[in-house]
Protein backbone atom coordinates (compact mmCIF):
# COMPACT_ATOMS: atom_id res chain seq x y z
CA UNK A 1 0.00 0.00 0.00
CA UNK A 2 2.89 2.08 0.89
CA UNK A 3 4.44 1.70 -2.86
CA UNK A 4 0.96 2.86 -4.43
CA UNK A 5 0.89 5.56 -2.18
CA UNK A 6 3.95 6.73 -3.36
CA UNK A 7 2.99 6.22 -7.25
CA UNK A 8 0.47 8.71 -6.43
CA UNK A 9 2.45 11.72 -6.04
CA UNK A 10 2.80 11.66 -9.36
CA UNK A 11 -1.01 13.12 -9.06
CA UNK A 12 -0.64 16.18 -7.67
CA UNK A 13 -3.92 16.98 -5.97
CA UNK A 14 -4.21 13.22 -4.65
CA UNK A 15 -3.61 11.88 -1.06
CA UNK A 16 -3.31 8.36 -0.23
CA UNK A 17 -3.71 6.97 3.54
CA UNK A 18 -2.53 3.59 4.75
CA UNK A 19 -5.07 2.21 6.87
CA UNK A 20 -6.34 -0.85 9.01
CA UNK A 21 -9.74 -1.36 9.86
CA UNK A 22 -10.70 -1.88 13.56
CA UNK A 23 -12.27 -5.08 12.71
CA UNK A 24 -12.53 -7.11 16.11
CA UNK A 25 -11.31 -10.40 16.30
CA UNK A 26 -10.42 -9.81 12.49
CA UNK A 27 -7.27 -10.30 11.07
CA UNK A 28 -5.14 -6.40 10.32
CA UNK A 29 -5.10 -6.02 6.80
CA UNK A 30 -4.03 -2.62 5.25
CA UNK A 31 -5.89 -1.04 2.59
CA UNK A 32 -5.66 2.72 1.07
CA UNK A 33 -7.80 5.33 0.73
CA UNK A 34 -7.14 8.01 -1.91
CA UNK A 35 -8.90 11.04 -1.97
CA UNK A 36 -8.54 13.69 -4.55
CA UNK A 37 -10.23 17.85 -5.04
CA UNK A 38 -12.75 17.40 -7.62
CA UNK A 39 -11.81 21.02 -9.01
CA UNK A 40 -8.30 20.22 -9.31
CA UNK A 41 -8.87 16.39 -10.43
CA UNK A 42 -12.53 16.70 -12.41
CA UNK A 43 -12.95 13.20 -12.41
CA UNK A 44 -15.78 11.55 -9.85
CA UNK A 45 -14.46 8.36 -8.15
CA UNK A 46 -16.83 6.31 -9.67
CA UNK A 47 -15.77 7.34 -13.07
CA UNK A 48 -12.08 6.42 -11.69
CA UNK A 49 -12.78 2.77 -11.17
CA UNK A 50 -14.79 2.45 -13.99
CA UNK A 51 -11.65 3.68 -15.84
CA UNK A 52 -9.38 1.30 -14.23
CA UNK A 53 -12.15 -1.68 -14.39
CA UNK A 54 -12.13 -1.44 -17.74
CA UNK A 55 -8.59 -0.34 -18.89
CA UNK A 56 -5.90 -3.06 -19.05
CA UNK A 57 -5.37 -4.64 -16.77
CA UNK A 58 -8.39 -4.52 -14.85
CA UNK A 59 -8.17 -3.35 -11.61
CA UNK A 60 -11.14 -3.61 -9.02
CA UNK A 61 -11.68 -0.68 -6.45
CA UNK A 62 -14.23 0.26 -3.90
CA UNK A 63 -15.63 3.85 -5.44
CA UNK A 64 -17.38 5.80 -2.58
CA UNK A 65 -19.13 9.13 -3.61
CA UNK A 66 -15.75 11.03 -1.15
CA UNK A 67 -13.07 8.23 -1.58
CA UNK A 68 -11.49 5.02 -3.68
CA UNK A 69 -10.45 2.29 -1.05
CA UNK A 70 -8.11 -0.49 -1.87
CA UNK A 71 -7.40 -3.80 -0.08
CA UNK A 72 -4.09 -5.04 0.26
CA UNK A 73 -4.98 -9.11 0.41
CA UNK A 74 -6.23 -9.34 -2.80
CA UNK A 75 -2.90 -8.26 -4.34
CA UNK A 76 0.14 -10.67 -5.28
CA UNK A 77 4.03 -9.45 -5.08
CA UNK A 78 4.60 -6.66 -7.71
CA UNK A 79 0.66 -6.08 -8.52
CA UNK A 80 1.19 -3.08 -6.09
CA UNK A 81 4.18 -1.25 -9.15
CA UNK A 82 0.93 -2.07 -11.55
CA UNK A 83 -1.43 -0.41 -9.66
CA UNK A 84 0.13 2.27 -8.34
CA UNK A 85 1.05 3.64 -11.90
CA UNK A 86 -2.15 3.01 -13.25
CA UNK A 87 -4.31 4.65 -11.16
CA UNK A 88 -1.54 7.68 -10.86
CA UNK A 89 -2.09 7.62 -15.03
CA UNK A 90 -6.11 7.58 -14.79
CA UNK A 91 -5.73 10.31 -12.09
CA UNK A 92 -2.97 12.62 -14.34
CA UNK A 93 -5.24 12.10 -17.81
CA UNK A 94 -7.85 14.03 -15.66
CA UNK A 95 -6.40 17.03 -15.92
CA UNK A 96 -5.15 16.94 -19.72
Amino acid sequence: MQSIARDLKRAKSATAEVYVPPYPGGHPVPYLRVKWNQQSLPITYEECAKRLREGEPRIEVNAARDEITLASYLMNPGEERIVGLRLAEVLEQATA
